[in-house]
């Protein structure tokens, strides 16, 4: 008896110097950035069991970590500020993509796929969804050309954090669990995450049930030797593995829209190094690029910060300007 509690009392010595010992060398609990949306009414976005994340039809007010505030509205078919087609369009561009395209935190008439539709008189639709990646864009694709509804151009809007999220990093299922459980949805319902992984030289698409999609350890937001210990656990994928998964996905989106006669293009949003690495591959594969980017994480003229860091009305404006240039540039 006296043997087991001796032991006890030397594991929790143990711990508390290796705590102490930690804290001491700079390390800390998990701290979570806390990211407050809200919304009137609420559940904006609600699960979807083929791409994690879907717009609920319907008008709201977003308030973005109480100090940035926008209206949105989705239609039946979850498009922001959009109305379904019926058939063919003449000729009509589809935006796919994430928040950006989405337009998260301005008004329905800031983002720039209406100001391009705006400019251009080319009927658009944007299908861009907050926290989709290139996987989601993909199966949105190849749904709207088995609905008879494809685009006579689709030009999916690329930045490099959208790597992570088509092979479902640790990382990235981290901030989906914070993200998703704290603000965005109803978690009674379910939401099935799609991702890339390579097997056997192969890449295999896969789903992960939102309820499985992250654990965090218990005490970890009290405790930096068992946050330490998570992070140890959350070795993640390499850079090159996460690229290597989305170039494969823009591989079959331009072979899909060749199949179909759609002209299929890569559009920059973001300036960073990644983007001039995969420009080149792309190029080798002969898929068309379109450099729109811009500096939107340094730059506070065209970010949303103190609040968030998506491009703020400027930025959509340059990014609609840029499109248009670029487009009336290659039609000559």
């Amino acid at each position: 008896m006296k043997t087991a509690r001796d032991t006890v009392i030397i594991i929790i010595i143990t711990i508390v110097l290796l705590e102490l010992i930690l804290r001491i060398l700079g390390y800390a609990p998990y701290k979570y950035d806390h990211y407050t949306v809200s919304s009137a009414p609420a559940s904006f976005i609600i699960p979807h069991q083929q791409t994690g994340f879907a717009l609920q039809p319907g008008k709201f007010d977003i308030s973005i970590n109480e100090g940035l505030h926008f209206k949105t509205s989705h239609s039946k078919d979850s498009l922001r500020n959009q109305h379904s087609i019926k058939g063919q369009e003449a000729s009509s561009i589809y935006f796919y993509g994430c928040s950006f395209t989405y337009g998260w935190g301005v008004n329905d008439d800031e983002t720039f796929p209406f100001l391009f539709r705006k400019e251009s008189g080319i009927h658009v639709v944007n299908k861009g969804v907050p926290g989709f990646g290139t996987i989601q864009s993909y199966m949105q694709l190849k749904r709207d050309i088995e609905n008879k509804k494809a685009p006579s151009t689709a030009i999916l809007c690329y930045a490099s954090f959208h790597d992570e999220r088509n092979t479902l990093s640790k990382s990235w299922r981290e901030n989906i669990y914070y993200g998703y459980w704290n603000n965005k949805t109803n978690t009674k319902s379910n939401g099935n995450f799609p991702y890339l992984e390579l097997i056997d030289q192969t890449w295999l698409q896969k789903k992960e049930n939102i309820h499985s999609i992250y654990e965090p350890f218990p005490l970890r937001e009290y405790s930096s030797l068992i946050n330490l210990v998570q992070n140890i656990f959350k070795k993640d994928h390499s850079k090159e593995y996460n690229q290597a998964a989305t170039i494969h996905l823009l591989e079959q989106m331009n072979r899909t829209c060749k199949e179909n006669n759609i002209n299929f293009k890569v559009a920059y949003l973001v300036t960073d190094i990644s983007n001039t690495n995969m420009q080149r591959k792309l190029e080798e594969k002969s898929i068309e690029t379109i450099d729109i980017s811009l500096d939107i994480l340094n730059d506070n003229t065209l970010n949303n910060q103190p609040y968030d860091s998506h491009p703020n009305k400027n930025a959509h404006q340059l990014y609609a300007k840029k499109m248009i240039e670029y487009l009336a540039g290659s039609a000559q």
